[in-house]
């Protein structure tokens, strides 16, 4: 991903949320966009930390890097969520970390966190191939990195 600006943009509903953000060393010539559909959504994030306070984020000592896409497993977020969620008198616990998966992007003013039970791309510039291993789950092209069990 670029170090500029992307410039990303987030819209959510009841059937997921979309991101779309600028790709390209040059975006106001290129004018390529990547466009990312997240299904199933139990929880997102937009913002805080941009990536000069990176290092501030708790995932950060386990790899959490800039301007790129991650996934979480064991993630502490799943786990919280589960766990708040216990209040609910039909939940079953440890069913989110077997329902989600949690995803964080790291561009350069912001981070996006989501948890949600699946992601793709919808379209993507043939100029950032690397947007494009961005690939469904289950593939070895994510960045994983595992927070320690508690």
């Amino acid at each position: 991903m670029d170090a500029g600006a992307p410039m990303p943009a987030v819209y959510s509903d009841e059937t997921g949320l979309t991101c779309a953000y600028v790709i390209g060393a040059t975006h106001s010539e290129s004018g390529s966009t990547a466009i990312l559909h997240f299904e199933g959504v139990l929880y997102y994030g937009m913002g805080y930390p941009n990536d000069e306070a990176l290092r501030a984020h708790p995932l950060y000592e386990n790899g959490l890097g800039l301007y790129d896409f991650h996934v979480v497993e064991n993630s502490p977020l799943i786990a919280d969520l589960d766990r708040r969620n216990q209040v609910h008198n039909r939940h079953v616990a440890g069913n989110y970390l077997k329902r989600f998966r949690h995803w964080i992007i790291t561009f350069h003013d912001e981070t996006l966190e989501v948890v949600a039970s699946d992601a793709r791309f919808l379209r993507s510039s043939e100029q950032e191939e690397k947007a494009k291993t961005w690939a469904p789950k289950g593939s070895p092209v994510y960045k994983y990195f595992h927070p320690e069990e508690e």
